[in-house]
């Protein structure tokens, strides 16, 4: 007997957001692969189900944004999940998942802000690899309290 798994809705939404950012349907599917197993249709299926409500929800460009990561279980293994949004809009500006969080992977992070997105100055919340990354990456690091982000 088939039985049919429901798909977290995180895996869902960053799916819709890796074609919204201009992955093929397949190339979406592959890299949801260590997450879970799903073909380019069912991904064709939440971006016509989702892609045009979530749409507003991302932003192409920004020059100040606020990162942070959070560690996400996956299958029991732990990932980081990175996030940048747009202080002005609060719109999202780029997603990615690491198996580590590090320096290293920060400046990839930040990198990718910077030539794909305009991103000037960088809001953090004081994690020991941002200064490093965002002086490599030629961006302004500026930390930010929690209070202050959120009044």
């Amino acid at each position: 007997m088939f039985v049919r798994e429901r798909t977290p809705r995180w895996i869902v939404l960053y799916g819709v957001y890796l074609c919204l950012s201009g992955l093929s349907y397949r190339r979406a599917s592959a890299a949801l692969t260590p997450f879970a197993r799903r073909c380019w249709t069912a991904v064709w299926l939440w971006v016509q189900g989702l892609g045009g409500a979530v749409e507003g929800l991302f932003t192409p460009r920004a020059r100040v944004v606020w990162v942070d990561e959070t560690q996400v279980w996956v299958h029991g293994r732990a990932w980081w999940l990175w996030v940048a949004y747009d202080l002005d809009t609060r719109a999202i500006v780029r997603l990615r998942l690491t198996a580590v969080r590090d320096g290293f992977q920060a400046l990839a992070f930040l990198l990718k802000l910077r030539d794909h997105h305009g991103v000037r100055t960088v809001y953090t919340n004081g994690g020991s690899w941002y200064p490093w990354a965002a002086s490599q990456a030629r961006l302004a690091h500026k930390i930010m309290e929690s209070h202050e982000r959120n009044p």
